[in-house]
């Protein structure tokens, strides 16, 4: 699908959605191997980093979706090019998101299996 994108020249949000919406899936994909979190097939770290991970994702696509509704509001259906307070905006967000999530795990790291 994402070849398909690419190919036909699909629209950056598309192929940014469609990556980010592959990722997600795989993660959901390997927390399955172990689901309750008990650590015996997937350490709880990593397996806390993929939830969180697979969450920030959907996010970003959340995010993505509102910009390019924004865009449409503001310019019509016509879809030439973000403008670049939006994408300022959008990147901003989306950098927050992650960053969030990856200091979140980062601070309970001692707390999600490695205790002495």
């Amino acid at each position: 699908m994402y070849y398909r994108a690419v190919k036909h020249d699909g629209s950056p949000v598309q192929q940014y959605t469609f990556m980010l919406c592959s990722y997600a899936s795989l993660t959901v994909i390997v927390r399955g191997a172990d689901p309750t979190s008990y650590g015996h097939i997937i350490p709880r770290p990593i397996g806390a980093f993929l939830t969180d991970s697979c969450t920030a994702s959907l996010y970003s696509v959340y995010i993505l979706a509102l910009g390019y509704w924004a865009l449409v509001i503001l310019q019509g259906a016509a879809l030439m090019e973000l403008p670049t307070h939006l994408k300022s905006l959008e990147t901003a967000a989306i950098t927050f998101v992650w960053a969030f999530y990856i200091a979140y795990n980062m601070s309970l790291f001692a707390f999600k299996g490695f205790q002495p």
